[in-house]
C-alpha cells in the first residue's frame, strides 16, 4: 500500500477570473472587474460541469455582499436532485463552504453565481475532494437533533441520541480508498444494550461493537475500503432495553491509498 494525499480534483475551470468571463455563461448585470465576477440584482454565472465521479466534494466561494436585496446573494451546486447552497450575508470578504456526498452515476452538476435581489462579488470559485482528515458524517455531536439521521425511534433533547425503539443511520460516501476509524462515545442504562455499527456498500460485511458500559465510554471500530467500496452506512443500534444513548459520533480517514 502506498499512503498519499486526497487527489487533486478540482472541477471549476477559471474559478478566480483570472482570465474574465472564461468558461462562465453570463445572465443580466454582470461583469469581471478587478479579476472577480461582480453581480447587480438578477445577476447570474453559471458553469457546466460534464461529469462529477462519486464521492465528498467541498464547495467553496469567497464573496461579500454589496448592496443587501430579498433575496440574498448565493452560490449553487445543483448535481442531480441535490442543491447545495451557500449564502452569501456579510459585507466584509469572507470564505464560504459546504461539503457534498455525491453518489455514483450522479451525472453533469452546474453551479450558479446568483446575485437574486442583492449586488454582490464572487471569487475563487472551487468544487474539489473535501479534505481527507474532515469528519466524514453530519451531525455527529447531535446539535442538530435529528438532522441527517435516518431515524425510526429516537430521542434527540439532549444534543445526544437516545435510542428507545430502534436504530438510528447515515450513509455516506467513500472519498477514497483507504483505511478510516469510526468512534463514538455512548452509554446505556441498566438491562439494556447497544451496538455501534458500520457497514461497507455495497457488499461489505457489518463491522460492529457492543455497547455495554453504563458510564459514558469510547468505542471504536476500524475499517478498511479497499476494494471498490462507495458508501459507509454508519448505524446506532438499540440491541435490548430502552436506554441506549450516543454521543460525538466520528468517521475520518485514518491513511489514503492511490485509485
Amino acid at each position: 500500500m502506498k499512503t498519499t494525499s486526497t487527489p487533486h480534483a478540482q472541477l471549476i475551470r477559471n474559478g478566480d477570473f483570472s482570465s474574465g468571463s472564461l468558461n462562465w455563461q453570463v445572465y443580466d448585470d454582470v461583469n469581471f472587474d478587478d479579476a472577480r465576477c461582480n453581480a447587480g440584482p438578477g445577476g447570474i454565472a453559471a458553469q457546466q460541469i460534464s461529469s462529477m465521479p462519486a464521492g465528498r466534494y467541498r464547495l467553496s466561494a469567497r464573496a461579500a455582499v454589496v448592496a443587501s436585496g430579498s433575496p440574498g446573494a448565493q452560490v449553487r451546486l445543483a448535481v442531480g436532485a441535490m442543491n447545495v447552497i451557500l449564502d452569501i450575508v456579510g459585507s466584509t470578504p469572507d470564505t464560504y463552504y459546504s461539503d457534498v456526498d455525491v453518489p455514483e452515476g450522479a451525472g453533469s452538476a452546474q453551479v450558479y453565481l446568483e446575485a437574486r435581489g442583492a449586488s454582490a462579488w464572487f471569487d475563487d470559485i472551487s468544487l474539489d475532494l473535501a479534505p481527507q482528515n474532515d469528519e466524514l458524517l453530519q451531525n455527529g455531536d447531535f446539535a442538530a437533533g435529528s438532522a441527517h439521521w435516518e431515524l425510526t425511534g429516537a430521542d434527540f433533547s439532549g444534543e445526544t441520541c437516545a435510542l428507545r425503539l430502534d436504530d438510528v443511520s447515515q450513509t455516506v460516501a467513500v472519498p477514497t480508498l483507504g483505511y478510516y476509524r469510526l468512534t463514538a462515545r455512548a452509554r446505556v442504562g441498566s438491562g439494556s444494550m447497544g451496538r455501534l455499527q458500520v457497514r461497507l456498500l455495497p457488499d461489505g460485511a457489518n463491522h460492529y461493537v457492543p455497547v455495554s458500559a453504563s458510564e459514558w465510554t469510547e468505542y471504536s471500530i476500524d475499517i478498511a475500503a479497499i476494494q471498490g467500496e462507495s458508501q459507509f452506512k454508519v448505524s446506532l443500534i438499540r440491541v435490548s432495553g430502552d436506554d441506549v444513548e450516543f454521543d460525538d459520533v466520528s468517521l475520518r480517514l485514518t491513511a489514503g491509498m492511490k485509485r
